[in-house]
């Protein structure tokens, strides 16, 4: 089952395992991938943290899915 993320998007990507997967809401997409996750790059840069976009935007759901990478 993945865990669906409904509020502090940074702290739920912060805390995410390696190979983790949770869902996140669509309006909230571009902030997310756009943003948070750039900048936790650049942020933990020695722990060479990253994450990816799990398959396609779920627009009949209005989620997407994240996954924790390295």
């Amino acid at each position: 089952m993945v865990k669906r993320i409904t509020e502090n998007w940074t702290a739920a990507l912060l805390n995410m395992e390696v190979g983790e997967v949770v869902e996140f809401p669509l309006e909230k997409s571009e902030s997310i991938v756009g943003s948070i996750i750039p900048r936790l790059r650049k942020r933990m840069w020695r722990e060479k943290a990253n994450w990816s976009r799990d398959g396609d935007y779920d627009t009949e759901n209005g989620i997407f899915r994240v996954k924790r990478i390295a």
